[in-house]
């Protein structure tokens, strides 16, 4: 997996050139061995920094590093976004012209086009941020199912933000206390307790919620906004057989956009039905 880290802030507390570096690095070692780079903006009221670590999957050359910058937004993504191509096609009815084959570039004009309600268009797992030049706005947000992690740390100098807690202290210059009430938690309960809330096992890190996005507007930051609703609605109309007939047809799209890649895929089975269900429409369809 990819990973990301920036800051949003006071100009005053923006990341020492030398704290991004020794960030990058260690992001690169554990998370981007195929490239690692930042931008950082000063604009008159606030600073901020996008960095990004790459593992290739889709389009694996230069032109698709990031963070990718166009003249409409920049984008720090981790992730992949399985229904690029139909997106992708959906831009260019608008006039949009791509120069890479990346899902990480149909985000960016995606995001350049729609905005946050562009984020509900999206079919895949992500953590990203997000600075549209036009409007002065940055995005942050992760998927709906928090399949990619995303940490935070805001506080009086500014808004830190990562896939990993160890970069997100690198990029702080500080580590912040252990929680022991969150160790607590998990030594009682295990992995189970460790999603009931969204403190972590540090003080003041804390998980970005999922189906969620949160924007800052010139800096400043809005309350966060949940774009999708995980409640759900019961059809109880359908009869056994058109339910069997939808689930199989779903499920199989799925995996099928899920299959998009430019180097080979291994399907590791549980032996649950789950796995082995995705392993068994994977070779007999595809």
């Amino acid at each position: 997996m990819c990973g990301i880290s920036g800051f949003i802030g006071n100009r005053k507390y923006l990341p020492t050139q030398s704290r991004i570096m020794e960030c990058l690095d260690l992001m690169k070692l554990r998370r981007g061995p195929d490239g690692a780079d930042h931008i950082t903006v000063n604009k008159e009221n606030y600073s901020f920094a996008f960095l990004h670590a790459r593992l290739a999957i889709i389009d694996p050359h230069e032109r698709s590093n990031q963070p990718m910058e166009d003249s409409e937004g920049i984008i720090s993504f981790v992730g992949e976004i399985y229904n690029y191509i139909e997106l992708r096609s959906t831009c260019e009815k608008q006039g949009v012209k791509f120069k890479t084959k990346s899902d990480t570039e149909v985000l960016l004009k995606v995001l350049n086009i729609y905005g946050n309600s562009g984020i509900s268009m999206l079919d895949g797992d992500w953590a990203f941020s997000y600075y549209n030049k036009k409007s002065d706005k940055i995005l942050v947000s992760k998927d709906r199912f928090s399949v990619k992690p995303l940490f935070y740390v805001d506080d009086n100098k500014g808004f830190y933000f990562s896939t990993n807690v160890p970069h997100l202290f690198k990029l702080m210059g500080r580590n912040t206390p252990l929680n022991y009430g969150r160790i607590h938690n998990y030594l009682s309960f295990g992995f189970r307790g460790t999603e009931l809330h969204p403190n972590t096992l540090f003080e003041s890190v804390t998980k970005f919620p999922s189906g969620a996005f949160l924007e800052f507007n010139r800096g400043r930051k809005a309350k966060e906004t949940y774009y999708w609703d995980k409640n759900i609605n019961i059809n109880s109309s359908i009869n056994y057989e058109d339910a069997v007939d939808l689930v199989k047809e779903t499920f199989t799209d799925s995996i099928k956009l899920r299959l998009r890649s430019d180097f080979k895929i291994g399907c590791l089975l549980s032996a649950g039905i789950d796995s082995s269900a995705i392993g068994g429409i994977s070779k007999k369809n595809f």
